[in-house]
């Protein structure tokens, strides 16, 4: 399990990338300044076995030259919407049916244009924000003054 909350997370880097078979990961209270744009701008995930997916909460994304907040997210039907097939003890060899498995909730995402888009699952305000992050929100860019007070008070400066 990897824990990773409460620090700033990434600067010019990929944020959140969990694609090569890590689970149970909680991604919490973080802040993300990704000033490119290369698809995988806040968070980027696979698919996760049912029951080993991962938390993405209390977030802040700042994307100044982007408005996708993610790269490959398992599909479109996030947070496990799927039945999995269950696992058989007995034959074990049968695979469950992966599952986006995040948990969203409570994140902030900041945009030139206050809008949002999540790759190839259209915009942010539409059916993603009601399906998978009804307490997450989009606004435009905050100013210079207010990310350097956010970074100030999580390094307890």
């Amino acid at each position: 399990m990897c824990v990773w909350a409460g620090g700033i997370a990434s600067f010019q880097a990929d944020a959140w990338k969990m694609d090569y078979g890590g689970h149970d990961s909680r991604f919490t209270g973080n802040i993300i300044y990704h000033g490119h744009n290369d698809g995988q701008n806040c968070v980027n995930t696979w698919p996760f076995l049912p029951g080993h997916g991962a938390v993405w909460e209390g977030n802040r994304c700042v994307l100044p030259r982007s408005t996708n907040i993610a790269g490959s997210i398992s599909g479109c039907n996030c947070p496990g919407k799927s039945k999995p097939i269950p696992f058989n003890a007995s034959d074990p060899d049968t695979h469950t049916q992966p599952e986006c498995g995040v948990s969203f909730g409570n994140n902030e995402y900041f945009t030139h244009n206050g809008t949002a888009t999540v790759n190839r699952c259209g915009n942010f305000e539409g059916d993603w924000k009601a399906n998978n992050e009804p307490s997450s929100n989009v606004s435009a860019l905050p100013s210079d003054e207010e990310l350097l007070a956010w970074a100030r008070a999580k390094l307890n400066m």
